[in-house]
């Protein structure tokens, strides 16, 4: 079953995360891992490999509209892998180290996108564009 919020509402819940998201002095950061995702946000990792870690500009997004935010993505968000592995989910983390929000990373229909899911030590990787939220319509 799919959900419908109205748009106003959905803005102010996006709103909520991307206070969170930005919560604090300094910049958030998105950790790319391979393997399973956990249940949630609060679930601790479990062999998992963090495969790179993107700091993101501060502010992180823009302000909601249409119930969901952009990470901000231009000058394009880089960094530089620090283990190989398939990227399969992201940790997007405030400035204070504390997980705010977990998701699929690919290349295609995931929550943010990447230049590659193939990811080599050492190689440059480029987030292509990602939603903080997106509720259903």
């Amino acid at each position: 079953m799919t959900l419908s919020i109205d748009v106003t509402v959905r803005n102010a819940m996006v709103e909520v995360l991307r206070t969170a998201v930005d919560a604090g002095a300094g910049n958030a950061k998105l950790a790319v891992y391979n393997g399973v995702r956990p249940a949630n946000a609060n679930t601790s990792l479990s062999g998992n490999t963090k495969l790179v870690e993107f700091t993101l500009n501060d502010p992180a997004t823009a302000a909601a509209s249409g119930g969901s935010t952009a990470l901000i993505v231009s000058p394009v968000v880089s960094a530089v892998a620090v283990a190989s592995g398939t990227a399969t989910f992201y940790r997007l983390i405030d400035p204070s180290a504390v997980v705010v929000q977990d998701g699929s990373a690919g290349t295609v229909s995931t929550d943010i996108l990447l230049s590659s899911t193939t990811i080599t030590s050492g190689q440059t990787v480029y987030i292509t564009s990602g939603n903080l939220a997106t509720l259903a319509a």
